[in-house]
């Protein structure tokens, strides 16, 4: 359920493909204490009365020939959690009208921290009624710009696993926007830094089942560590592709407003991308194969679900093609959408493509002209499930930043022609339209 109690809610388009789908995880500000998440907008706590669909562009935008025939779920945002919480609501309640006959709440929110059994019950949601995984070769992407994609992307294929689907009947990778959360402090002296707030968060939200049992081994003392996106994607199991840019803009606006905007500002840009450098440096690991890594210079954040995902282009890096890989002296120019047909469609190995240049947004941002643009939106069905993501690196940074995270990847509502919207950043003209549906799914904790 949701933080006041309400159903938990996500959209589906059905595909023309039932072999391939795509599963995304919505963004949005999270909070760590009674006082952040008093200041919560409503849209990030709520299931109630959810709109009819959702329009989304990027990567879901029916001008990809990518995903245009694929199966299509959007999981709405609405535990405050990073998708990483799995506290209570009052005793004994499973919906809205037993939590409003229950005494008490937990920090304010009738209906707890739950966005781990969000998750769980959408996958099983899928798997019950959409047909997920019926197919003889099934490929799930599985990503979203939060952390808590990261955090859950291991637990979907073991779920995978658990329901005796062989990997050979079905695949899950993993499409990481924005997961590299950096321990770095603020610019200001005395700011709270996100590795603070993320501290905080830990226990405020139970997030103790979310991070990988291998980087929680790793940080035995300091287990809140692996919900950072720097420490825990070295442990990442499943094939992941990491879409980083060098100057974040979630992260780095929380930590210096305004960055570029004085010496000290610019200075301070400068060394986050030196930060960011020597985190991609060792991503992806020797062990981490099949993954891959999409670094563009540009001050950034949530690439795949806007006109970006077309149009940014990085150059440089290790780009296979299906004739060899490119000379040294003729560096690529990639947007992200040609890297994720790269990856997932031609299963290129060894692409790493990340950024030379050096200064505050010095990458190609908005050159790729190569790309055109790709701009009619496609519609999705929704679904209300209550169920539970994870992950609470990005807490510290989307409720003190709430503006830049709302607006790059959790996306008020608002009314356009009678029709209820929901965008992330996005371009008008630019999305595609998913629809909804109602229902309750109760996952118990012994199941997560």
């Amino acid at each position: 359920m949701c933080n006041d109690g309400s159903s938990a809610v996500y959209y589906f388009r059905k595909g023309y493909n039932p072999e391939l789908w795509l599963m995304y995880l919505q963004g949005g500000p999270s909070c760590y204490d009674q006082n952040s998440c008093g200041a919560q907008p409503e849209w990030a706590t709520t299931g109630h009365e959810p709109p009819h669909s959702v329009y989304l562009g990027g990567i879901f935008s029916d001008a990809s020939p990518m995903f245009a025939d694929a199966n299509l779920v959007w999981v709405a945002y609405c535990t405050s959690d990073s998708w990483a919480g799995d506290t209570p609501g009052p005793p004994g309640a499973r919906n809205l009208t037993e939590v409003a006959l229950g005494a008490g709440s937990f920090a304010g929110f009738p209906g707890g921290f739950r966005g781990q059994r969000v998750v769980a019950a959408t996958l099983q949601s899928m798997r019950t009624n959409l047909a997920f995984g019926s197919a003889l070769s099934t490929r799930l992407l599985f990503g979203g710009c939060t952390p808590g994609a990261l955090l859950h992307l291991d637990g979907v294929a073991a779920w995978v696993r658990g329901q005796g689907l062989r990997p050979e009947m079905v695949s899950v990778q993993g499409l990481l926007d924005s997961a590299a959360v950096l321990d770095i402090a603020p610019l200001a002296p005395g700011q709270p830094s996100l590795a603070n707030l993320t501290q905080q968060a830990y226990a405020y939200v139970n997030a103790s089942g979310a991070p990988s049992p291998l980087c929680t081994a790793a940080f035995p003392e300091a287990p809140w560590r692996c919900l950072l996106g720097a420490e825990a994607l070295p442990y990442v199991q499943t094939p992941y592709l990491l879409a980083q840019s060098q100057f974040d803009r979630a992260q780095l606006a929380y930590n210096a407003p305004r960055p570029g905007a004085s010496p000290a500002s610019a200075a301070y840009a400068g060394g986050f991308q030196n930060a960011s450098r020597a985190l991609l440096r060792g991503l992806p690991t020797a062990a981490q194969k099949s993954s891959a890594l999409y670094a563009p210079s540009c001050f950034a954040y949530c690439t795949s679900l806007s006109a970006a995902f077309w149009n940014t282009a990085s150059p440089g890096g290790s780009v296979p093609r299906l004739g060899g890989r490119l000379p040294p002296s003729q560096p690529a120019q990639l947007s992200l959408a040609e890297a994720v047909q790269l990856w997932f469609f031609k299963a290129a190995k060894e692409l790493r493509l990340e950024d030379p240049c050096t200064g505050f947004r010095c990458g190609r941002c908005h050159a790729n002209n190569r790309a055109g643009k790709h701009g009619e939106p496609a519609l999705v069905a929704t679904g209300a499930r209550n169920a539970g993501p994870i992950l609470l690196g990005l807490f510290a940074l989307l409720t003190c930043c709430g503006c830049c995270l709302a607006c790059a990847s959790a996306a008020p509502q608002r009314r356009a022609g009678g029709r209820s919207l929901l965008r992330g950043g996005l371009a008008e003209g630019e999305d595609t339209p998913l629809l909804p549906r109602q229902g309750v799914v109760s996952v118990p904790k012994a199941a997560l």
